[in-house]
C-alpha cells in the first residue's frame, strides 16, 4: 500500500511527484501543480477524515474520505468514487424461514413428549401383566 498523504504538519508536508504535489489542510485534500505553482482543492470537507494514498506522475489521485474511497483524474478534472462497497445478504443463500423452523421445533418437541409418554405407558402396563 502506498503511504499516506501527509499533513502540513507533518515534516515530509506532501507526497511530490515531476508534476504534483499532493498535502491535506484542514481535512480537505489539496493537489500544488509544482511547474505553475496553481493549487487545487480536490475535496472540500463534509465533517469526515481524508487522506490520500498515491499520487504518481501521470496516474491519478487515489483518497479516501471515512470508508469511501474516490479517484482524481487530472486529464478530465473529474473526482470519482473508485469502488462502492456494499454489505449485503448472499443472494445465493438459502432463505431462513423463522416461523418455519420454530414449527419444526414445536413438532419434534411433541413427538418427543408423546413418544415418551407411550413409552411409559407401555411399561407400566408390562408391569401391571407381571403381577
Amino acid at each position: 500500500m502506498p503511504p499516506p498523504c501527509p499533513t502540513p504538519t507533518d515534516p515530509r508536508y506532501t507526497i511530490r511527484t515531476g508534476k504534483r504535489a499532493a498535502f491535506i489542510r484542514n481535512r480537505d485534500i489539496f493537489v500544488r501543480d509544482l511547474s505553475s505553482g496553481r493549487l487545487t482543492q480536490i475535496r472540500e470537507r463534509r465533517r469526515q477524515r481524508a487522506a490520500c494514498t498515491s499520487l504518481s506522475m501521470d496516474e491519478p489521485l487515489s483518497f479516501r474520505v471515512d470508508n469511501a474511497w474516490f479517484v482524481r483524474d487530472f486529464g478530465q478534472r473529474l473526482t470519482a468514487p473508485a469502488a462502492i462497497v456494499k454489505a449485503e445478504k448472499d443472494p445465493n443463500a438459502a432463505a431462513t424461514d423463522d416461523l418455519r423452523e420454530m414449527q419444526l421445533r414445536t413438532f419434534s418437541t411433541l413427538k418427543k413428549l408423546h413418544d415418551d409418554l407411550e413409552t411409559t405407558r407401555k411399561h407400566d402396563e408390562a408391569l401391571q401383566k407381571a403381577t
